[in-house]
């Protein structure tokens, strides 16, 4: 699951929210330009941003336990995704997120369940399999299932043909990480669903859930829908499919990623320097320390989250100064990665 930086809405930070939507704008547009860059063969060096990041810890952890307070709901699930790497503070903080109002942070807390596989709240799961979200649900029998608990995934494959494309990317999302290799004919019988009236770019996104899922389940013969994804004229889908690419470790686009270093919008370039950066290669090093410093808030978040995939001393010091931002999103997304790079 990939993190989803949104500003916080409180009625105070109305200035921020109309210059968070200037910065939607100008990614679209193309308008933000890191100056191109060469293609430094940059080495990781984990023990050196470790040893770097360490004395940061518990601050790290205290930003993500304040998100996980904010008004915000998408701050909220975003909070509980940076507790991933928290050690036993992720417990405590899931089990209050189960009980949220809103179903995208009970989404996050039941999914962490099961990727952790932290089976002392496996029976906390069951009850939410009557929750009145499809997805909640979907995730609570993907966490039973990763748990070892007797349960029947039958109604994630019929969430496949949901109506709501956000149930159908869930649905395949979790069984593409449940490794339910049984799923692969379902996946590609639903596919191409679309639902008339359905707002295009999220149904393209939604086709890419189901091809990651099915690469994941071992099938690689889907994986070009997944690389022309990156050349798709809407950009939310281009962006998720360069994201797929690293996660995936799709080698044999790395020169195309590279490319894509030097071709707006910046948050194109971005996803291009974490997927090299999940490739072992640092080619997107300068991107990300450049976006560190730009003013647009979400251009900050988004080199902070990709930092956490390239453990470097220069990454360190950025997220060091990223983890005091004034931008709470900000500070969580580098407290996600400084998490990540220092795990335990």
């Amino acid at each position: 699951m990939t993190m989803i930086v949104r500003p916080n809405n409180q009625p105070d930070r109305r200035r921020l929210t109309k210059a968070v939507a200037a910065v939607l704008l100008i990614l679209l547009t193309g308008c933000v330009k890191p100056r191109p860059v060469e293609k430094p063969q940059v080495l990781a060096d984990p023990p050196t941003a470790r040893a770097a990041l360490a004395p940061l810890r518990e601050q790290a952890v205290q930003t993500v336990l304040d998100c996980s307070r904010s008004p915000d709901a998408f701050l909220r699930a975003n909070a509980i995704e940076a507790a991933e790497n928290a050690g036993d503070r992720v417990v405590p903080m899931i089990q209050l997120a189960m009980d949220d109002p809103h179903e995208v942070v009970r989404f996050s807390a039941v999914a962490m369940i099961g990727r952790l596989k932290l089976t002392e709240l496996a029976p906390a799961a069951k009850r939410l399999l009557g929750d009145k979200s499809e997805s909640v649900r979907a995730a609570a029998i993907f966490a039973m299932a990763r748990c070892g608990e007797t349960v029947d995934i039958t109604p994630l494959g019929n969430m496949l043909g949901h109506p709501d494309p956000t149930v159908r990317g869930n649905a395949a999302m979790l069984l593409g990480l449940l490794g339910e290799r049984s799923a692969i004919p379902m996946l590609y019988a639903k596919v191409k669903m679309t639902i008339p009236g359905s707002n295009p770019a999220r149904e393209a996104a939604v086709r890419l859930q189901f091809a990651e899922a099915i690469a994941r389940l071992g099938d690689q013969s889907n994986m070009n829908a997944i690389r022309s994804g990156a050349y798709s004229t809407m950009g939310e889908a281009r962006v998720l499919a360069v994201k797929m690419m690293g996660d995936l470790r799709d080698f044999k686009m790395q020169p195309a990623i590279e490319d894509m270093l030097a071709d707006p919008p910046v948050e194109q370039q971005l996803a291009a320097a974490g997927a090299l950066a999940k490739m072992g290669s640092g080619a997107g090093l300068e991107i990300l320390i450049q976006c560190a410093a730009m003013p647009l808030p979400m251009v900050r978040a988004q080199a902070a989250i990709e930092m956490g995939y390239f453990p470097h001393l220069r990454t360190a010091q950025a997220l060091a100064t990223l983890l005091a931002d004034a931008e709470q999103p900000v500070r969580l997304a580098a407290a996600a990665s400084i998490l990540r790079i220092i795990k335990e």
